[in-house]
């Protein structure tokens, strides 16, 4: 299953979603509805791989602060995978980062 909208794909590929492009105020009230089918098909720990992301804003930062929250209250864990220095930065700059397992790619 796959969700596109102008700007950004967010797909299940491989045992995990995987989204691609941007992830800002316009891609986010689209992307939040399948975002939550998707968590809900998953695993227990649901990895998320970032590496595709072009560009976040804040609206980005709540989205992935959100299912990280919907995850936790189905019981689930949210794993980041393919974290930029720029993603991670603005995470931990929010004070983010605790709400996600992750593993980077720089």
């Amino acid at each position: 299953m796959a969700c596109r909208v102008e700007g950004a794909e967010l797909a299940a590929e491989d045992g995990r979603l995987r989204l691609r492009g941007r992830l800002d105020f316009t891609t986010v009230p689209r992307l939040w509805p399948c975002a939550l089918s998707l968590l809900e098909s998953g695993e227990e720990t649901v990895g998320l791989d970032l590496e595709g992301v072009e560009h976040m804003d804040s609206a980005g930062l709540a989205f992935l602060a959100g299912l990280a929250r919907r995850a936790r209250t189905m019981g689930r864990a949210l794993r980041l995978d393919g974290l930029s220095g720029a993603v991670s930065t603005l995470l931990s700059g929010a004070g983010l980062m605790p709400l996600f397992g992750s593993r980077g790619t720089d």
